[in-house]
Order: C-alpha cells, then sequence, then structure tokens
C-alpha cells in the first residue's frame, strides 16, 4: 500500500520542481533583461524595445502636441516637463543622426 502514495508524491514533487524551475529560468531571464537595461544606459544609450522608432515621441507632430498638452496642463509638475523635454529631444537628436527622420518640428 505504500507504492502508489510514493509516487504519487514523487509526481507531486517532480511538478512542484519543474514549476519551479521554469519560474527561476523566467526570473534568470527578466533578471539579464534589466542588466543589459542597465548596461545601456551607463553607455547613454536605452534597449527599449522597437526603440525611439516605435516611441509616440518619434513622431515630430504627435511628440509636439504631447509637449503642448503637457506644458499646458496642470497635472504634470515642472521636474515632469523638464525630463519629458530630455526625453523628446533625446529621440529627436537620435533621429536626426540615424537619418530616420522625415519630417521637422
Amino acid at each position: 500500500e505504500r507504492a502508489p502514495a510514493d509516487a504519487t508524491d514523487r509526481a507531486d514533487a517532480d511538478a512542484k520542481l519543474s514549476e519551479l524551475t521554469d519560474r527561476i529560468d523566467e526570473l534568470a531571464d527578466q533578471l539579464a533583461a534589466v542588466e543589459r537595461e542597465l548596461a545601456d544606459r551607463e553607455r547613454g544609450t536605452t534597449s527599449r524595445e522597437g526603440g525611439a522608432e516605435s516611441s509616440a515621441l518619434a513622431d515630430p507632430e504627435l511628440a509636439h502636441k504631447i509637449v503642448h498638452a503637457c506644458v499646458h496642463s496642470d497635472r504634470i509638475s515642472e521636474e515632469e516637463e523638464l525630463q519629458l523635454l530630455r526625453d523628446v529631444t533625446a529621440i529627436g537628436a537620435a533621429t536626426e543622426r540615424d537619418g530616420n527622420s522625415a519630417n521637422s518640428v
């Protein structure tokens, strides 16, 4: 009678071990992504998915509207405005440098 219980316990333990192994793999992947992001920031670049090409701020007309709305909003702080302007100008400069700019503001 003891053998079936041992087999069930072993199967449960194997399933839990498999789940833990999968979770550890996921965490290792997330850690690697964070480490890459930190390394990119230290080099002065970012590794956002898609980069500037997929950012709303990469479109000069939309970036202009976003900045205009933020500057006139009471819901955004001066520090947030300055950060947004830094991001917009950095993306604009990168786009110009890469030759990807079709329009200019």
